[in-house]
């Protein structure tokens, strides 16, 4: 709980014991999952103040925290400014980049994000897929199929869970 980790990094900050990206992180990720953006670019602020510079999973949680707000837009801006600094979105960066673009019905973002995880050479294969039955959810099957066909092309190797379900989507959406 939030108040619970506020008081550890008090006491910590109180017997001399320094900041690191990680525990700084813990407080923005629970000030997500408390939808207190406001608090948590607080705590992402203190990164750099404490002369650390901000990490994927640190970006994460502040997209998280904007998102739970339902504040989207500035969840997309801080995906540009992770990109700007070179900072790599990760498979947890794009499952909160794509639930802001579905929660704001933005079904164009929801594909971009889509698209550009598949373009993403080292995405995981379970990243992978989940973004290639995306676009069964968003009834796109002409896109999934020809976005499953690059990704087999690469040699990626897709649990074949992910691969029948991809397989049969058509068949659940619109039986």
């Amino acid at each position: 709980d939030l108040a619970a980790k506020e008081r550890y990094f008090t006491l910590m900050q109180s017997i001399g014991i320094a900041q690191t990206p990680v525990t700084i992180s813990m407080l923005i990720d629970a000030c997500a999952k408390t939808a207190n953006a406001a608090r948590a670019e607080h705590y992402f602020g203190m990164l750099r103040a404490c002369g650390h510079e901000p990490e994927v999973v640190s970006y994460t949680a502040l997209i998280e925290a904007y998102s739970r707000a339902k504040q989207f837009d500035r969840c997309f801006e801080l995906a540009d400014r992770m990109k700007s600094e070179n900072i790599k979105p990760d498979q947890a960066t794009f499952v909160q980049l794509m639930k802001a673009a579905a929660n704001s019905g933005q079904r164009g973002r929801v594909t971009e994000l889509l698209n550009e995880v598949v373009a993403c050479v080292d995405a995981s294969p379970s990243l992978l897929a989940v973004a290639i039955s995306g676009f069964a959810r968003l009834s796109d099957f002409d896109l999934m199929r020809s976005r499953l066909a690059d990704v087999l092309q690469r040699g990626v190797s897709l649990p074949l869970s992910a691969v029948f379900s991809i397989a049969d989507a058509p068949e659940r959406i619109n039986p």
